[in-house]
């Protein structure tokens, strides 16, 4: 099978954020550090090492992640279905590419998104920009994108609320060196 072919729709995709998820590095990889840059990956063995953990999950054919239940944000989640495997086996430097291709093709679609929001002080998801565009006829169009970009910027949005969560405690409860900084 063509690799190009193989990868038609969005369930390829699905599959790979599925298993960054999964394999704890998504969050990781939606940050804009150093390590997503090509030329870390070709030098960091410790980058090569977590994402050969994602294609080992990738190519799984046991492995049945199920794609989440978001009917508002695209009809293509109109159900929690099983993301099937794909039938090639993938390397972690195509998917690696894939996702690096992916992750700056949803950047690109936020900030086409934001930039018109941030004006008016809202803080900006994918959910809130589907729900506007019911009013809006700049974004009425938000179906035509691949559906899986907009399932990327949730997913996004989702860890970064996880991540908030998570910090709430520390906020709370500070440590000793935090209430001296």
């Amino acid at each position: 099978m063509n690799l190009e072919t193989q990868w038609m729709g969005s369930d390829p995709y699905l599959r790979l954020y599925h298993s960054l998820a999964n394999s704890n590095l998504l969050e990781t990889y939606l940050s804009r550090g150093e390590e997503n840059s090509k030329v870390a990956f070709a030098v960091s063995d410790l980058i090569k090492t977590k994402w050969q953990l994602v294609a080992d999950l990738f190519n799984d054919t046991n492995w049945q992640p199920r794609c989440l239940f978001l009917p508002s944000l695209h009809v293509d989640f109109s159900e929690a279905r099983l993301i099937p495997p794909v039938s090639r086996t993938e390397t972690p430097d195509e998917l690696f590419d894939r996702f690096q291709k992916a992750k700056m093709q949803m950047e690109a679609l936020r900030v086409w998104c934001i930039n018109d929001q941030t004006q008016k002080g809202k803080y900006v998801t994918a959910m809130s920009v589907l729900k506007s565009a019911k009013t809006d006829e700049k974004y009425s169009s938000m179906s035509a994108f691949p559906s899986h970009l907009l399932y990327l910027w949730h997913y996004g949005d989702s860890y970064k609320a996880i991540k908030e969560l998570f910090q709430l405690p520390l906020i709370i409860n500070p440590t000793p060196e935090e209430m001296v900084s």
